[in-house]
Order: structure tokens, then C-alpha cells, then sequence
């Protein structure tokens, strides 16, 4: 210790010298690059089930009861839409950030620059509550806080038509069930009139098909509400809002981490010449 000590006091000067001229350089680094803003957007996700069809429709409520707010599943599901590649194409598109970001048109590749940076600048994560925040850095405060918005916007929306087609894909299926009950009560009626000696089980027959009609065809009417009726996935906590503040670069921690690590590095670097000079005179 007493040797690297000595080492040290000995090179001062050139110490001094290699961390001010680090200190220098990162300093006018840091200062040439711009402010960036961020803006965060909060939200819980939503229990799809209180919007369900046998949550809404059931014949005796309150059985069994739903919670307002979405289980791990719901936030995965809405942590893989707001990663999804659509989705972040679409935000890029709609905010113009190949121009935004001054990428020539002209460059081949100028797509995948601007998707590349601008997720340098995204994230979005599930919090130690259970909420969900997506959060944009810009240089453009409004912009970082309008993207961070169109985001959730974007999340509900995909979400809401996910669930949207899955129902009118229900209705559809519901709807070939019902031509087919139809079609059975026909065969039935001319069955009837072919064969009255078996009429009281051609009639039972009948009104046993005619209940599975009545059933699918207000299976297939709630089903169709649902489907007419936007209902949000998330619950939005926090708006994203333009931030006075801004979040990088952090100049004064750059210099000094430059400082520190060109300190480090030139300490270890004078104290191998000193152990090769060392070397030379014993061998010498």
C-alpha cells in the first residue's frame, strides 16, 4: 500500500494532468449533446371479465364477485401489445419520427434507424405496484409526453378490438348453430305432418330444439352488445405531461465517472511501467 502510495505521489503530475484533460473533453462532450425530456404515462390494467358476458348477463349477480383490476396475465398481455411491433410502427409513423429524428428518406435503412432510436428513448414496465408506465424521452418535451400518451392510447385500442373480433367470431359460430336449429325444426314440422302417429315425440322433439333456438339466439344478442360497446382495458392513473426537467444528459456525473474511471486506468497504468522498470534494472 505504502509502495502504490509512493508510485502515486510520483506521478502526480501526470495524474493531474491525464484527469483534467478527461475532464475537458467530457465536459465539452456532454455539452454538445442536447436536453432530452421524459415524460411517463401510468395505468392499471383492467379485468376484462367485469365486461364478460356471464358477468353482465348472469341470472343471479353477485355470486360471485369480479375485481375491478386485471391479474398478472391481463398485464402481460398488455406489457406484449405495447412492445409489439405494430404498435411501435404505428407510433413511429403517426409522430413522424424518421423526420423527426433527421433520417434522410433517401437512406435505405432510414426505417429501422428510426425504429432503433426511438426505443432507445421507450420503455414500458410493469412497476412494484402493479401498474404499468411507459415512459418517452425526447428533446421536445411535448413530444416525449404525446408519444407517451399515444402509447396507452394504442394499447387499449389494440386490446379493445382483439376482444372485439373475438366476439363477433362467437356471433358468427352462434349464428351457423341457429341456421342449423332452424333447419331442424323444418324437418321436424315436415316430419309432423308426414307422421302424425308419432306426433307427441316429434312435438317434444321440437319444442326441445326450439328452447337450444331461443338460448343461442340470446347468447348471440349479448354477444353482440358487447361487441357494439367500446370498454376501456386500462385505468389510466397518470396522463403523460411535458416535463420542465430534463433527464439526460447528466453532465456533472459524465465528468466526474470520466474522471474517475481515466484516474483508475492511470493508476493501474503507471504502476505496471514502474513494475517493468523494475524488471529492467534487476535483469540489466
Amino acid at each position: 500500500m505504502l509502495e502504490l502510495v509512493s508510485i502515486i505521489f510520483r506521478w502526480k503530475w501526470h495524474l493531474i494532468a491525464v484527469c483534467f484533460l478527461a475532464a475537458v473533453i467530457s465536459a465539452v462532450t456532454l455539452y454538445l449533446k442536447p436536453n432530452y425530456y421524459q415524460s411517463r404515462a401510468v395505468f392499471l390494467a383492467a379485468n376484462p371479465y367485469t365486461v364478460d358476458r356471464t358477468s353482465i348477463f348472469s341470472r343471479t349477480p353477485g355470486d360471485y364477485p369480479t375485481y375491478l383490476f386485471g391479474n398478472s396475465q391481463e398485464i402481460d398481455r398488455l406489457l406484449s401489445i405495447g412492445r409489439s411491433s405494430p404498435l411501435l410502427q404505428s407510433v413511429i409513423s403517426e409522430f413522424n419520427l424518421q423526420q423527426h429524428y433527421k433520417i434522410k428518406a433517401s437512406d435505405p435503412l432510414a426505417g429501422v434507424k428510426a425504429a432503433e432510436k426511438f426505443m432507445k428513448n421507450f420503455s414500458i414496465i410493469k412497476n412494484a405496484l402493479d401498474g404499468i408506465e411507459v415512459a418517452v424521452e425526447d428533446e421536445d418535451p411535448q413530444v416525449a409526453a404525446d408519444i407517451a400518451n399515444s402509447v396507452v392510447d394504442k394499447i387499449d385500442e389494440t386490446y379493445s378490438n382483439i376482444t372485439k373480433e373475438s366476439k363477433i367470431n362467437l356471433t358468427q359460430t352462434l349464428q351457423n348453430n341457429i341456421d342449423d336449429l332452424n333447419k331442424r325444426i323444418k324437418q321436424v314440422d315436415v316430419q309432423i305432418k308426414e307422421s302424425p302417429t308419432n306426433i307427441n315425440y316429434l312435438q317434444q322433439t321440437k319444442t326441445t330444439i326450439t328452447n337450444d333456438l331461443n338460448e343461442a339466439e340470446t347468447i348471440k344478442a349479448q354477444y353482440n352488445t358487447l361487441a357494439n360497446n367500446k370498454v376501456s382495458s386500462v385505468y389510466i392513473l397518470e396522463r403523460a405531461a411535458p416535463s420542465l426537467k430534463k433527464s439526460k444528459p447528466k453532465r456533472t456525473l459524465g465528468v466526474l465517472s470520466a474522471v474517475l474511471a481515466t484516474l483508475i486506468l492511470s493508476i493501474f497504468t503507471v504502476v505496471i511501467l514502474e513494475q517493468l522498470k523494475k524488471l529492467n534494472v534487476t535483469s540489466s
